[in-house]
């Protein structure tokens, strides 16, 4: 019965995957405000009229852009960690394929930070075309990796049987 229970992901492999999944959750909310704090930098950076004020804007995106790294590598751990459950896998597997799309749009914000530094005002043309470039990068990657993990979530948790993550852009009707 035991051997059974474990090649079908028995109670324990459950266990163990609930409890990665509330890992990846504590995590994602932790990115969640983490994100806030980078948006309010991006908005003082663009706003900013002097640059001291525009490069200390870009240097706590970049400290608060290193932060979301961190937890986004918690989040791979713990989606990882969930695939080794075999009723999960298939979801967790692309759950961390979504999170590595999300990684890649930070890679690509993180690179404008540092332009930021270098050039504030962007002054130098090629540095104006770069951030240009990175920003649609960005964006394309970001709102991709973001539908995708919600939507994995979603899955991972249902086929968790625990309580999936509430989110409006899948479970608020719209108006029609």
């Amino acid at each position: 019965l035991a051997v059974a229970a474990s090649a079908c992901g028995g109670g324990g492999s459950a266990e163990r995957a609930r409890a990665h999944f509330g890992d990846y959750r504590v995590a994602q909310e932790e990115r969640g405000r983490a994100e806030g704090a980078l948006n309010q930098a991006f908005r003082e950076l663009a706003q900013g009229t002097e640059r001291a004020s525009v490069v200390a804007a870009a240097e706590r995106g970049r400290t608060t852009a290193a932060r979301i790294r961190r937890l986004l590598d918690r989040e791979i751990e713990a989606a990882t960690a969930i695939a080794a459950y075999q009723p999960a896998r298939e979801h967790a597997q692309a759950l961390e394929r979504a999170l590595r799309r999300s990684g890649e749009g930070l890679r690509a914000l993180e690179e404008q930070l540092t332009i930021a530094i270098r050039d504030p005002f962007l002054d130098q043309p090629a540095n104006a075309n770069r951030v240009s470039r990175l920003s649609a990068k960005t964006v394309r990657l970001s709102v991709s990796g973001a539908v995708a993990r919600r939507r994995t979530a979603h899955a991972v948790a249902l086929a968790l049987g625990v309580e999936p993550p509430v989110d409006v852009m899948f479970d608020f009707p719209t108006p029609g």
